[in-house]
């Protein structure tokens, strides 16, 4: 297992595929080896809509931008709880299982002190958005798989921590015609575990990712044909 400083992309894109990085102002892509290198003077990037001005890790995230829109399922939920979650005064302790439906599915996660939750789901293509408190207040562990199995609709992960265990596995998979926004993410894997494989996918938005340790590759994208 290595610390990640300096990130490699093995990416192979079908002619469909949109795959967009918001890379920090530190980081370079046009280093004459093709890798990332240190920018000098660089500008930090203006903070995202969905950053919270002052983050307290008990709130839920309802003023996030992807929490808003009618006509979506909410599900709030605290490690610990044992409401319906149905509200956030009577959130549930566990995301598993995870609601079954033909609407998209909001997540709003909070905790009062960081904390894993175990969740390991298997192949999903309902829409889901998942969004935590404060990034890695609340960590997905996967549980000998990966946390995500994501091979239709669209994923959106936001201010989250990810890690886990999945042999020669992702910690998020994504197939199919599925799409993936992720933002505010900090990933750390075991073994032969990547962060994220991106394989015959659809859009693909990754916005300031921080891959802590990762027992194999940060990312990986393989025959993405999206549309």
């Amino acid at each position: 297992m290595q610390r990640i400083t300096q990130l490699s992309l093995m990416i192979l894109l079908g002619s469909g595929c949109s795959l967009a990085f918001d890379l920090p102002g530190a980081l370079d892509v046009s280093a004459a080896d093709g890798g990332l290198a240190p920018q000098q003077d660089a500008a930090i990037p203006a903070p995202d809509a969905g950053a919270p001005a002052a983050c307290n890790p008990a709130d839920f995230r309802s003023d996030h931008p992807w929490a808003q829109g009618d006509g979506a399922e909410r599900l709030f939920l605290r490690p610990g709880a044992d409401g319906s979650g149905g509200a956030a005064d009577d959130p549930r302790g566990s995301l598993l299982p995870l609601p079954e439906g033909e609407v998209p599915l909001i997540v709003l996660l909070a905790a009062e002190e960081p904390g894993t939750l175990p969740v390991s789901l298997g192949e999903n293509s309902r829409s889901v958005t998942l969004i935590g408190s404060c990034r890695n207040t609340v960590t997905l562990q996967s549980q000998d798989g990966p946390v995500f199995q994501q091979t239709g609709g669209h994923l959106r992960l936001a201010w989250l921590g990810l890690s886990g265990d999945a042999p020669n596995q992702a910690l998020v998979e994504v197939s199919g015609d599925a799409s993936l926004e992720a933002q505010d993410l900090q990933l750390m894997s075991d073994g032969s575990t990547h962060g994220l494989r991106i394989s015959g996918a659809g859009d693909v938005t990754l916005k300031r990712l921080h891959f802590d340790a990762i027992g194999g590759h940060a990312l990986i994208g393989q025959r993405a044909l999206g549309s």
